[in-house]
């Protein structure tokens, strides 16, 4: 089973069948009418998402059980700072009572980490938003791992560009080059194991994969990595 979105009119949550033929189910009792649904992850039976209120821009994050009564609310949980603009949450990923989240506001993009049962909220990297070109991407656990990717199209100081590990029994972080093309970055990523990952090389500041008008289009790559030299990090 998956959880997607659904643009056709407006953004809702869908829920279909990896293992077969099904089509999309709406998820009623989270769809509404005065907002758009987006950004789900699904996490045995448990789903969160981002709304995003029609005519504003706030943005909410919630969470409930797929199988809950459509008359009883979504649960609110810690979100986007205050001040944010409409595309404040960026990506989710939950995993049990765990829900990772990147966030930008008007000055600055977090990872976070939110406890879904107590509310409690962890900043694990924050970097300033600016001429520098940083962006985060990628959020999503591991086993007892959670990763990410830091890019700094010119620079992110104190940070340095890269895949980042944050082990959720210890504490500890850790950081790793990633093998990407010279020049390129990290555009998608996703750990499959505590020292390996999938990542997509592109170059965000061509339009997303690279090329230009007055050259051929490279092709984004798909990576799947060898195992990571991860090294203990304390900037955050």
């Amino acid at each position: 089973m998956a959880l997607g979105t659904n643009t056709s009119s407006g953004c809702d949550l869908v829920v279909f069948s990896l293992a077969g033929p099904g089509g999309e189910r709406p998820v009623r009792n989270a769809n509404t009418a005065d907002g758009d649904e987006f950004a789900p992850t699904l996490w045995k039976g448990r789903i969160a998402f981002a709304r995003r209120l029609k005519g504003t821009a706030r943005t909410l994050v919630y969470t409930r059980k797929l199988t809950a009564a459509r008359s009883r609310p979504s649960e609110r949980l810690p979100g986007a700072p205050a001040q944010t603009s409409s595309r404040g949450i960026l990506e989710l990923d939950l995993r049990a009572g765990k829900l990772a989240q990147i966030v930008r506001s008007t000055r600055s993009a977090e990872v976070r980490l939110v406890d879904v049962f107590d509310r409690s909220v962890r900043r694990l990297s924050r970097v300033g938003i600016g001429e520098g070109g940083q962006f985060f991407t990628g959020i999503g656990f591991a086993g007892a791992d959670l990763g990410w990717a830091l890019n700094c199209l010119v620079s992110c100081q104190p940070l340095v560009a890269g895949v980042y590990r944050y082990r959720l029994s210890t504490g500890a972080l850790a950081r790793a080059d990633p093998p990407l093309r010279l020049g390129s970055a990290v555009i998608g990523l996703a750990l499959f194991s505590s020292d390996g990952a999938y990542l997509i090389d592109g170059e965000p500041q061509e339009g997303g994969c690279g090329g230009s008008l007055e050259q051929s289009p490279r092709q984004c790559l798909l990576i799947r990595s060898r195992p990571l030299a991860f090294v203990s990090t304390h900037a955050r």
